[in-house]
């Protein structure tokens, strides 16, 4: 059976996450980050991964965005990065938000970094790892303004977008069982702070 885009955006595809692709992910951390990957090098993973999904529920897998980005692309004749600019950064004023699906992030101006456990968090390399799956580096500010821009009416999300998100929810237990509903990008967190809240977790 064919996947719907609807299906991609709700993770309802039954497509394995490549991060979830064991072979892979010790590929990558075995060759000290040393390695690139195109897009097309992600899908395959995720594609021939070992952990396979049979049904259609919910299962969160980055595989999903990079298909997405394809299509985007083939619809578009623009690039993901591209799309994000016009559509999303310049207009809501995102001046230091950037999309480095696989270049170098040293020209980012300002740039910080962290660490983890007192790692160093500075390789750039990690950003082929993650492509149109969130190959984006943003600022607190900037990421306020596009919170803000999903709800408050800046031209962003149209109202047929609003409702497609309002309709297109699927159940999920994610996040220490906080996440109940996903729906095209969007999660439901249920019982944060005696109240619901939207918005969507990651790596930061």
């Amino acid at each position: 059976k064919g996947v719907t885009i609807r299906e991609l955006l709700t993770h309802t595809s039954g497509i394995p996450d490549y991060l979830g692709n064991s072979n892979f992910v010790n590929q990558y951390y075995s060759s000290n980050n040393s390695r690139t990957y195109t897009r097309d090098d992600l899908i395959a993973a995720g594609l021939n991964s070992p952990n396979a999904i049979h049904d259609r529920t919910f299962h969160y897998s980055n595989t999903n965005y990079l298909i997405l980005a394809d299509v985007v692309e083939d619809l578009t004749g623009k690039t993901v990065g591209q799309g994000m600019q016009e559509r999303i950064f310049t207009p809501l004023g995102m001046d230091h938000t950037y999309y480095v699906p696989g270049g170098s992030i040293d020209d980012v101006p300002n740039l910080a970094t962290g660490d983890k456990k007192g790692n160093p968090m500075n390789d750039n390399k990690n950003y082929f790892l993650y492509n149109a799956a969130g190959g984006i580096v943003s600022t607190m500010k900037d990421m306020l303004k596009y919170s803000l821009g999903r709800t408050e009416g800046q031209e962003v999300l149209s109202e047929l977008g609003k409702n497609m998100i309002a309709e297109n929810y699927v159940d999920c237990l994610i996040e220490s069982d906080l996440v109940t509903r996903y729906s095209l990008g969007l999660m439901e967190v249920k019982n944060l702070f005696d109240g619901t809240a939207y918005g969507h977790g990651g790596a930061t």
